[in-house]
């Protein structure tokens, strides 16, 4: 469950940072931001499902 816990805080650091960048102006293209979150949601989906066969 750590993995799973680390991962989420960092979705979150960088959902933070994301905000900031916007409030102070900066351009963000909200692509990365969704091929980051797709790339969260695949890695906890997979590493939850490799992790529950192997139990």
């Amino acid at each position: 469950m750590d993995v799973i816990i680390c991962s989420t805080m960092l979705l979150f650091s960088g959902i933070h940072i994301v905000i900031l960048a916007v409030n102070l102006g900066y351009a963000v293209p909200m692509a990365l931001v969704f091929l980051g979150i797709g790339f969260w949601a695949s890695f906890v989906v997979g590493y939850t499902i490799i992790h529950e066969e192997g139990d």
